[in-house]
């Protein structure tokens, strides 16, 4: 079985669409038992998303912030804030996830809906998410009309687009009544815990193959190292480290693939110190060491 991977760009923007012109909102029933490493990798994109837990126990970090659902529980992630799903423990997930862009709640830019309505809500740094914990009868409501939606999204009936449309209409309506607090001292995001996450990403691609320094990063992003530690954590979910070693073993499987280098090659312009480091970080994360991974791509190219 091929596993899953939600398609991201060198910044950690997701780049599947999400809907149509036409119809911009998506419904998806994701197993985490499907996907690579079983969980749901740190993204980001424009749309809003709510995930709806069908089953297990789930850790959702969005931005900052940790939260930990059960079954019939949901979350509202903001957008462009990044944000991941990892099972706890053994925990089989499943959750249906609703994405919608901003054109499905108000297809007029600038009008008083999207001015004194949407535009407190997305990209406020005080909402990165709403967690729906079942406290009260606005939440129950809530979960309530995301279970009926997602049910009439399957069963593509009669007028069912009208029916969604209505469903999040009331949904957001709600959202905003039970956060209103927030949205009076709406602090606009200025994306620049993003643009931080992006310079240092950018650094981490251009060195992956030397030796790699904190305060090198640190001194490119004007930051402290401490700085650098807590929001690429706070941003990804992973340390800086996990992120370089993982990315190296990513970029060593074109020159694997290639058959021209030797696995001692492939580990010194990959950036490892030495071949058995790169043994290690290669089984962790592709479940094989390097030597088994070349082997079963000359026998593919042998055989085609």
């Amino acid at each position: 079985m091929t596993l899953k991977n939600v398609l991201v760009n060198e910044y950690l923007q997701e780049l599947t669409p999400h809907g149509t012109d036409a119809f911009p909102i998506t419904v998806s029933h994701d197993d985490l038992t499907c996907f690579a490493d079983r969980c749901i990798r740190c993204h980001w994109h424009d749309d809003l998303e709510i995930g709806l837990i069908r089953q297990g126990t789930v850790t959702y970090q969005v931005a900052e912030q940790v939260h930990t659902l059960i079954p019939g529980q949901a979350i509202v992630i903001n957008s462009d804030v990044p944000h991941s799903a990892v099972p706890i423990k053994n925990s089989h997930v499943m959750i249906d996830t609703i994405i919608i862009q901003r054109a499905f709640l108000s297809e007029t830019p600038g009008n008083d809906i999207d001015r004194n309505c949407l535009s407190p809500f997305f990209h406020n740094t005080n909402l990165p998410c709403i967690p729906l914990l079942l406290e009260n009868e606005i939440q129950n409501e809530i979960v309530k009309n995301l279970i009926q939606l997602v049910r009439l999204f399957d069963s593509k009936s009669d007028f069912f687009k009208l029916k969604v449309k209505s469903l999040i209409l009331d949904c957001f309506y709600q959202l905003l009544l039970e956060n209103k607090n927030q949205l009076k001292n709406h602090c606009p995001s200025s994306q620049e815990a993003l643009r931080r996450l992006r310079i240092m990403l950018d650094y981490i691609h251009e060195h992956f193959n030397q030796p790699f320094s904190l305060a090198g990063l640190a001194n490119h992003v004007l930051l402290s190292r401490e700085s650098c530690c807590r929001i690429f954590k706070q941003m990804t979910g992973m340390t800086i480290s996990q992120y370089m070693t993982e990315y190296r073993v990513m970029r060593s499987l074109p020159y694997l693939a290639d058959g021209k280098y030797s696995i001692a090659e492939v580990s010194a312009l990959c950036g490892f110190s030495s071949q058995s480091r790169f043994a290690a970080a290669f089984r962790s994360k592709m479940g094989c060491n390097p030597n088994q991974y070349l082997h079963s791509n000359f026998d593919i190219i042998q055989n085609s």
